[in-house]
């Protein structure tokens, strides 16, 4: 085990202690110097400081400063700036007002990560070995304020990850057994869809935890399809490969060519399937996904059948296993061709084939720019022909015609008496270089010095992912208790399972390893390597903050290590302001902090820690809303961002107490932050603002409940025509309410001082009712808004309708909501949802952003790991396990529930004369009620009563009709549309 705390540096360097003059300029101020550091004294409203630097800078490429004491209002910023003729001013620190804090952590930055937002500069030039630049900061604020400096440090990063204590959460929670399933088979865990059709509904992406690598890459946003298998039965990939920063120096005619972030590149063309140059029929074409394979076939027409076998040789290597039946045409060609669309543009691969004559492989590589860091990855493919035992035949490897490429296009051909071919693919990016691909290609096959056969290491990898996923929680139960959900026969036992692992697989194979190339020292929790999408901050931008977190919430249970190093790495990148860079999203950092510590603890790491995320809360609760790229509207407030830091801020507060000593002085700053913010959100989306405008919520409160519960009933198609104040998503602060009647009825919100016909923010911004069921999380709620918030969320849930009611499933807002029904005591409202939400994802059968309840496919980004986590927190949830603030344990009286709806008595009196011999056309005839209402007593936290009311679809059971000892009087039973019986009574005047 490692010992208490965070990795340390593998070597640092003081580069400054600012105890006596070490050559700084200084203009516009005085230093003076001590023991503690140098006091830098402002003699205007602004001083600078600068000195020249030089040393190894990629080793040494984090930049630590500890800032001793600072006057209030004083603030400052951090830049750096290289020697050549063009460089640029590079800002680390934009400008801030905050130092250090009392618990001893050094503001730090990472030169790999910044440097290269300079455009054609040396920056991220990999073979410099050292560099010399001038550091400079600049202080602004009045005269006589100062700034006490302590310690400037340069230190060489330490890759590895620290191994954590295991996770505590052992044995049957619940129906969930967190010692997981020896017994799984990942041949049983099948994903197939017999006909290749467009709407194809199967993952065919295979990964390995810390690889770059990615099979059948794919973005899609919102089109709701999930790409078929294509007859050419190509191998493709997508790598992943990080620059140092944004920028490179190459010129091509004159014209500079830019590349972007860190990314994943496409590599395609790499093992075309053809016979005789005919591929497979496209009608022929089937495929099944495993968690180690991914299987293709495919007939020739009148040549021959061909199927081949895809997985990871290694995290670097991915194998093929080729086989050839009822062969009756001449080769079998295995057809390569560049991956060439674009000369200038970043995000496309400029890769060349080449045959290399003394391995005997084919190189794909771009060549067409010495100094191209993002694009520029190697591969070496090589392919011989097995014996039945899965060594290489000799002679038949002998007679494979090597490829001939004319103009990016070359073939393997291979006569059709070899029935059996391994292919490899050998992946190495720059640092790497070319030689290394060749060895893991020929490694793949079996020669080189390991001598293990393709298929020991096909063999290998089944037993890994056995291993694997045998770890991992497992339900005691698949399928769902409630046939009543909508849909729920889409949902069996077999679905379930096999949706259940694939999540599991999913998120496994999204974790990326720490990249040298970057900086970034830390485990990665892609948000997708299938998807490519990378949002996140420069040095990793597929760590998405929002969806990475609830992987880490998953992935703790069977690897602390690397929720603990995701944490870190997170927190690493925190500035001074408690800026998080990439896209700006609801916070969920303290909750899963909280959680690791909970279950594989280290109060030395989480102390560690404490002060980057205390500075990253602050920030959330200044900016509430939704920051990316050029849309920040300043005085937007988004009420899901409110209640995700007011979550956050709860367990902020157990972190304190679990450090004690001078953490708990912390505390009661975090409970009366919680309480100014629980009130400003109470009061601003809860009531009817005139001093601000809200933005397009849905109906709550109306004076006409009957009519707004028959829009309720139609859940997920709330009509755009019912915009009611009542509960809000969206406010701006400072805007003017042009329009106090309430007769807008577009999605426009009011500007400053105006009334705008478009929109002032880029993007749709209409309230989602999960996003404000979310609210039901925060535990403190006034008795008012409790009450509006819990009405609000009962009036839509209907287990007759898709997802409940509820127009979409995104799993960040519904697992709060979800939380906050259970934690609230609705459990049989929860307990639908959740099976709603498996019932949605397995009609998808894709892991996705969003699941909306009335398309058939995947929307939002995919395939992401939102979706992953879903289904695994859903049935572990649905199992009666929930891990909230008072830890991981099971959910009690989950069988038998709470908050059971109060049924008023059911008096009915009618004319109709009653006859138990006919019973259904009797209730026919008196008019039964199709719909009832109900009611629940509640009691908030500070002991406040209240009444909630809904509204529930009956359905009589006429076979109960039957009499009472008082003349003419009848009793019949009844079943709401959550399977409760009730009784009403009829008292017949005939």
């Amino acid at each position: 085990m490692q010992p208490a705390g965070v990795q340390a540096p593998l070597d640092e360097i003081i580069l400054d202690d600012f105890k006596q003059d070490n050559g700084w300029l200084i203009s516009g101020g005085t230093m003076n110097y001590d023991t503690l550091g140098g006091t830098l004294t402002l003699s205007g409203t602004s001083v600078t400081l600068s000195k020249k630097f030089t040393y190894a800078t990629w080793k040494y490429s984090d930049l630590n400063i500890k800032i001793a004491q600072i006057t209030a209002e004083l603030s400052w910023e951090l830049l750096v700036q290289g020697e050549a003729e063009n460089a640029q001013l590079i800002t680390i620190q934009p400008e801030s007002q905050a130092q250090n804090s009392s618990f001893g952590e050094a503001f730090s930055y990472s030169l790999k990560g910044i440097a290269g937002t300079e455009p054609l500069s040396d920056w991220n030039d990999s073979t410099l070995e050292s560099k010399t630049f001038t550091l400079t900061m600049n202080f602004k604020g009045d005269v006589g304020q100062f700034i006490t400096l302590g310690v400037l440090t340069c230190s060489e990063p330490n890759y590895e990850i620290p191994q954590a204590l295991p996770s505590s959460v052992q044995g049957n929670i619940g129906g969930i057994n967190f010692d997981g399933d020896p017994t799984v088979d990942v041949d049983t865990l099948k994903n197939d869809d017999p006909t290749n059709i467009s709407n194809l509904k199967e993952y065919r992406n295979l990964s390995l935890p810390f690889s770059r690598l990615v099979t059948n890459p794919e973005y899609n946003f919102d089109n709701q399809e999930i790409t078929p298998v294509e007859p050419s039965m190509d191998l493709r990939f997508g790598a992943y490969y990080g620059i140092k920063g944004n920028a490179n120096r190459t010129s091509d005619n004159g014209v500079n060519l830019r590349e972007k972030k860190s990314g994943f590149q496409d590599s395609s063309f790499n093992a075309i399937m053809k016979i005789d140059d005919v591929q497979a029929s496209g009608s022929t074409i089937t495929s099944a996904w495993f968690p180690h394979k991914v299987e293709l076939s495919g007939s020739v027409e009148g040549l021959g059948k061909i199927a081949t076998t895809d997985f990871f040789v290694d995290e670097s290597t991915l194998g093929r296993l080729i086989s050839l039946s009822e062969a009756t045409g001449s080769y079998l060609e295995i057809e390569l061709r560049d991956s060439t669309t674009s000369s200038t543009d970043y995000n496309t691969n400029n890769l060349k084939c080449y045959w290399d004559d003394v391995n005997e492989v084919v190189l794909k590589t771009d060549t067409q720019h010495s100094d191209w860091n993002q694009n520029l990855f190697i591969t070496a493919i090589k392919v011989v022909a097995l014996t039945e035992d899965g060594s290489i035949d000799t002679e038949a490897t002998a007679q494979i015609i090597p490829p001939t490429f004319v103009s990016g296009i070359g073939k393997y051909r291979i006569p059709t008496s070899i029935s059996s071919i391994g292919l490899a693919v050998g992946y190495a990016n720059r640092e790497e270089g070319e030689e290394q691909a060749i060895i893991r290609a020929l490694n793949g096959v079996g020669l080189g010095e390991a001598s293990t056969t393709i298929t020991a290491h096909y063999n290998s990898r089944k037993t890994y992912w056995d291993n694997l996923l045998s770890k991992v929680p497992v339900s005691s139960e698949w399928g769902l208790e409630s046939s009543f959900v909508y849909h729920s026969e889409v949902v069996t036992p077999e679905k379930h399972r096999i949706l259940y692992y694939a999540a599991w697989t999913h998120l496994i194979c999204n974790i990326l390893a720490p990249t040298t190339e970057t900086g970034y020292a830390f485990t990665q929790q892609a948000l997708g390597k299938p998807s490519r999408q990378c949002a996140g901050a420069a040095m990793t931008p597929p760590n998405n903050s929002w969806e990475g977190l609830l992987q880490i919430q998953d992935l703790m249970y069977i690897n602390p290590s690397i929720a603990w190093s995701g944490m870190e790495g997170f927190m690493s990148m925190v500035d001074a302001n408690g800026f998080l860079s990439g896209e700006v999203l609801p916070v969920r950092m303290g909750q899963t902090l909280w959680m690791i510590h909970n279950i594989s603890p280290d109060l030395s790491r989480l102390g560690a820690l404490y002060p980057a995320l205390k500075r990253h809360l602050e920030w959330k609760f200044e900016h509430p809303r939704w920051i990316y790229e050029s849309t920040d509207v300043e005085n937007e407030v988004d009420s899901e961002f409110m209640i995700s830091v007011m979550n956050d801020t709860q367990y902020m507060i157990k972190i304190c107490e679990l450090l004690g000593n001078e953490y708990a002085t912390e505390i009661s700053y975090w409970q009366e932050l919680y309480a100014f913010n629980l009130k400003n959100y109470a009061d601003w989306m809860f009531c009817d603002p005139l001093s601000h405008e809200a933005l397009y919520s849905y109906p709550q409160n109306s004076t006409n409940q009957e009519i707004n519960r028959k829009v309720l009933r139609n859940g997920a198609n709330l009509p755009d025509n019912n915009y009611q104040r009542g509960i809000w998503q969206y406010i701006f602060l400072g805007c003017v309410d042009v329009d106090p009647n309430n007769n807008d009825i577009d999605k426009y919100i009011h500007a400053r001082n105006s009334h705008l016909s478009e929109p002032p923010v880029p993007r749709s911004t209409t309230d989602l009712p999960n996003m404000l069921s979310s609210g039901l999380i925060l535990p403190d709620l006034p008795t008012e808004q409790a009450q509006q918030l819990e009405q609000f969320t009962l009036d839509i849930i209907n287990p007759a309708l898709s997802l409940c009611g509820y127009p979409v499933l995104k799993w960040a807002p519904n697992s709060l909501m979800t939380h906050g029904l259970i934690n609230r005591g609705f459990y049989d409202e929860a307990k639908i949802l959740l099976e709603s939400y498996i019932v949605r994802g397995t009609e998808i059968w894709q892991f996705c952003e969003n699941y909306f309840w009335n398309t058939t496919g995947p929307r939002g980004t995919y395939p992401t790991s939102f979706g992953a986590s879903q289904i695994i927190d859903s049935t572990m949830m649905r199992g009666g396990f929930i891990y909230n603030e008072d830890g991981p344990h099971e959910i009690p009286n989950w069988s038998q529930g709470m908050n059971k709806p109060i049924t008023p008595p059911i008096d009915i009196l009618t004319d109709v004369t009653i006859d138990l011999s006919n019973p259904e056309e009797t209730l026919g005839l008196i008019g039964m009620p199709v719909e009832l209402r109900q009611s629940y007593q509640r009691t908030d936290n500070s002991s406040n009563s209240y009444e909630l009311g809904k509204i529930v679809a009956v359905t009589w059971k006429s076979e109960t009709l039957s009499s009472m000892p008082l003349p003419n009087q009848y009793t019949v039973d009844g079943e709401t549309e959550m399977k409760q019986i009730v009784s009403a009574t009829i008292t017949s005047g005939s």
